[in-house]
Formats: C-alpha cells, structure tokens, sequence
C-alpha cells in the first residue's frame, strides 16, 4: 500500500477544504482555501489572509506567469502577490507588510476573480462571476479590462488552451471559443452539450479534442468542431 499522509488545520492548513493546488517554478505548493491561501515547502504551511493584505479569505484560484510573477483570485479582487513589500515600500509599517496587491477595472472597482489563465502569447485572462477580464501591462502599470468575448453575466468557471492557440473559455451554460483570427464561436445544448447544466471543467488534450466536465456528465467535442 501507497503510504498517506492527510493534512489538515493542525498541520497549519487555513482550513481544510481546498478548492485548488497549484506548484510555482520553485517547488512550492500553493492552496487556495475558503479562509486564506497557503505555501507549503514540503515541511510546513505559511498562510497568507486578510493581515497581509487579501481583500477576502475566500481564495479561488493561483497562477504564477512565465515572467515569474504571482496572481491570486478571490472573492474580494484580483491580486498580485508582493514577495518583498519591504523593499517595495522602504519601511516597517503596516503597509510593507501587505503581500497583495489588489488591482481593479477602469472603473475602480474590485471585481470577484474565479480563475486565472496565462496563454501561449503570455497575456493573463481573468474570469468572474458576470464576465471575462484580460490583464496588460501599460506603461508599466497593469491595466484590468473587460471583454465581450462571452455573454453578459455568465460567470467564468474555467479557461483552457488548446494546440492551435485557441482559447476556450467555460462558463456556466456553455462554452465559448476565441480563435487566433478573433473571432468567437458558441458551444451548448444545440451542438450537444447538456442543456442548462452547470459546466465545471474544461481540457485540451493532446490530440485536439476538448472535454467538457459537466453534472449531467462527461462530454467530448470532436477536434476543430464548427458551431451548429
């Protein structure tokens, strides 16, 4: 037998339900839990809450971007992490020791993330619960704008990529397409998919072909599909 070992808050876990995994370049495992995020170096869990600056404790999603810079998704805005406020700040205070930096749309307002996605081309997609954001940096500042690629108020539950450089994009009653040429297509109950069931996972595999985890369901689209 395969030895065990289970984790929980008395090991330093924020909480014990975990809602993602992800391992940064560096080896560490990163937790996002419903009261905070976690670091474990493979001895023991650093957390990360609302004291060093998250706006939530409710931590959705993370993603370390091939430049090497960290984003967290969570209820209360998208963030990016700060390994060294101190030398951001130059000082002690309260401020240095914020790790997150909360970034908003053009309207000032700290938008809940959902999930997180880096492309081929290193541009970093952002899904709420009511659209899909895409991050750039402008002038050397982040800029958080919001797109029209999926319908109005449908939450973004996952975003996947696949071997021809779409982008498919998983809310929650269908599944959108961004091809390379800009154009985006539909997918749902009229090509197949499960009407007005709750889409929870999305993958490209190697081969082409995208599936589509759902609750009535695992579904498979054929590789390169057309809408209708």
């Amino acid at each position: 037998r395969l030895p065990i070992k289970t984790y929980t808050t008395s090991d330093g876990l924020p909480r014990d339900y975990i809602s993602r995994i992800v391992q940064d370049s560096r080896g560490f495992l990163w937790f996002c839990t419903i009261e905070g995020l976690a670091r474990f170096d493979g001895y023991q869990f650093k957390k990360y809450g609302t004291e060093q600056g998250l706006p939530s404790r409710y931590v959705n999603d993370f993603l370390e971007t091939r430049s090497g810079i960290y984003w967290v998704a969570t209820n209360g805005g998208l963030c990016r992490f700060d390994p060294d406020p101190k030398a951001r700040t130059g000082s002690n205070n309260k401020e240095s020791r914020n790790r997150f930096i909360v970034h908003t749309d053009p309207t000032g307002v700290a938008l809940p993330a959902q999930v997180l996605f880096e492309d081929h081309r290193g541009t970093v997609w952002c899904g709420s619960y009511e659209a899909l954001y895409r991050l750039d940096l402008v002038d050397g500042q982040w800029s958080l704008s919001r797109t029209n690629i999926v319908a109005q108020n449908y939450g973004v539950n996952r975003i996947a990529e696949d071997r021809n450089g779409s982008l498919w994009v998983l809310t929650d009653f269908a599944v959108y397409r961004l091809r390379p040429d800009g154009i985006v297509e539909r997918y749902s109950d009229a090509e197949g998919l499960p009407f007005k069931s709750h889409f929870s996972a999305v993958l490209a595999d190697r081969d082409g072909f995208i599936w589509v985890g759902t609750w009535e369901g695992l579904y498979r689209l054929v590789a390169d599909p057309k809408p209708h």
